[in-house]
């Protein structure tokens, strides 16, 4: 193999796809591209689709825009190529492809409109057409992306994921190729998965015959640079956690601009991805959170037990980086894991991803007190500390505290009617300057006689009897009363 050769595999050929291992791996990205005459521009598809051109390529298919004559609505076509269509577990798994995609509800996948087969057995499936760029360009433009946008797409990729992982299906072939950033109304850009080709059906959602029809043991699919260490031992159960180690490839790729194992030949890069710790993302980009090692390190553990068991777990421990609305897709992500019946760890750092406010018109949470509710606690309280002033009244008047001493002189004046403000004066209570004496019980408490028949009513009081002066204190005298209340002694002074 020449020096040229080894260039190809460091840089196009560690890139490209794998096909089913025979009597080892081939890459495949070097055939010629051998479009269908029937799918060239101008051409039209199934009476309804006219062939625009071509808008991109990859190892087993192409994908062309078109226009769909009876709605003048824009799609993308894609079609197996060369000798694939003749190979009948590439068609099987073409089709497949469409069935999957088509079943996965989310806004982070793209949708699937219709899948035939031409008069000569060509399969094509008819796509959502997209305007943007995938994640491969993004970065060959300007390398490296902020970190807080690649939280963000990776938050967006492990929504769709959950909702493709909780129906058993593993993508197998995640990297920046097959995210696509799609422009949307407004100027958002919304990223989507691509290239469901050759995901298979995880053994807890289908039978193992079932499994082995669509993927056989010893199948090597994916690009290198992302493939797992169980993909790239041929494992026949690989799961979801392989879209996990791809995932934390990609995070890696997106915040530092290098890929995390690298080797001059597929040997060396597989060898990396068995044996080999990468360059922690910190070292390469000081400026990044200490945390993101640790979730790189997790995605990409050489145990898949190690790893994340699920993408909420990802979604959860990025959500503390991540702006208002990737922190929504965090709680739906988690959502979705859980409503399968799977289990998520809480997150090793930072507080958990918070709970939405609750709107103002929301139903009440179960156990919260509501309005009426909280009315009859304040009603209670209020009661309460009336009961416990009337008690301490109560005690106030019995024999004990309410008793005089012999020395005490309570004047009493009939009712009368009141005279001028300007003359008013209010009675007073004189103690004679005498050492406390012990309470007596049987003392009475003074009442105020009926009033004489005609005479403005006056109610009947208790006095308040004030503390005893030390001897030879002056004997504290009342303050002026106002004219509505002469004669009367006041309970609440």
């Amino acid at each position: 193999m020449g020096e040229a050769r080894r260039e190809s595999w460091t840089t196009k050929d560690l890139g490209a796809r794998l096909t089913p291992a025979g009597s080892g791996p081939r890459i495949i990205a070097d055939d010629p591209p051998q479009s269908s005459a029937l799918f060239a521009p101008g051409a039209i598809v199934a009476d309804k689709y006219e062939i625009e051109g071509v808008l991109g390529e990859g190892g087993l298919g192409v994908v062309v825009a078109a226009t769909h004559l009876h709605l003048d609505q824009k799609v993308a076509i894609k079609y197996l190529r060369g000798s694939a269509p003749r190979d009948r577990s590439m068609t099987d798994r073409f089709l497949r492809e469409a069935r999957l995609a088509a079943q996965i509800k989310s806004e982070h996948v793209v949708r699937v409109f219709d899948v035939a087969t031409l008069a000569d057995g060509t399969p094509y499936m008819v796509m959502e057409h997209l305007e943007g760029a995938d994640l491969r360009t993004r970065l060959a433009d300007s390398g490296a992306v902020p970190f807080s946008a690649a939280v963000d797409y990776v938050l967006q990729a492990c929504e769709a994921l959950a909702e493709a992982h909780v129906q058993g299906i593993v993508h197998r072939d995640l990297k920046p190729d097959n995210l696509f950033l799609a422009r949307v109304s407004g100027g958002k850009d919304v990223l989507k998965i691509l290239d469901f080709g050759i995901s298979k059906l995880s053994d807890k959602y289908t039978s193992s015959s079932r499994v082995n029809v669509v993927t056989q043991a010893g199948d090597r699919l994916g690009t290198p640079l992302y493939m797992s260490p169980e993909q790239l031992e041929g494992s026949p159960n690989v799961d979801a956690r392989t879209d996990l180690w791809a995932i934390g490839v990609v995070l890696y790729e997106l915040c530092t601009g290098a890929i995390p194992f690298t080797g001059d030949s597929l040997p060396a890069l597989c060898t990396a991805i068995l044996t080999k710790t990468p360059v922690p993302a910190t070292t390469l980009v000081p400026g990044l959170p200490s945390e993101i090692d640790l979730i790189v390190g997790r995605c990409l553990a050489k145990n898949r037990d190690d790893r994340y068991q699920n993408v909420a777990e990802l979604a959860e421990e990025l959500a503390p980086f991540a702006s208002t609305a990737g922190q929504t897709r965090a709680r739906h992500t988690a959502q979705i894991v859980l409503d399968s019946g799977d289990t998520v760890r809480p997150p090793r750092f930072g507080p958990s991803v918070p709970a939405p406010a609750q709107p103002s018109d929301a139903p009440p949470i179960a156990g919260a007190p509501t309005h009426g509710n909280k009315l009859l606690i304040a009603a209670i309280a209020v009661a309460a500390c009336v009961a416990v002033v009337a008690l301490g009244r109560s005690r106030a008047s019995s024999p004990v505290s309410a008793t005089v001493t012999s020395s005490t002189t309570v004047t009493s004046t009939p009712a009368v009617p009141a005279p001028a403000a300007s003359t008013a004066t209010a009675p007073t209570i004189s103690r004679a300057a005498a050492p406390a004496v012990a309470p007596v019980a049987a003392d009475p408490v003074p009442e105020v006689s009926a009033p004489a028949p005609g005479a403005p009513s006056v109610p009947s009081v208790r006095p308040r009897v004030m503390p005893t002066p030390a001897a030879g204190a002056a004997a504290p005298t009342r303050a002026p009363a106002s004219a509505d209340t002469t004669g009367v002694l006041d309970p609440f002074q």
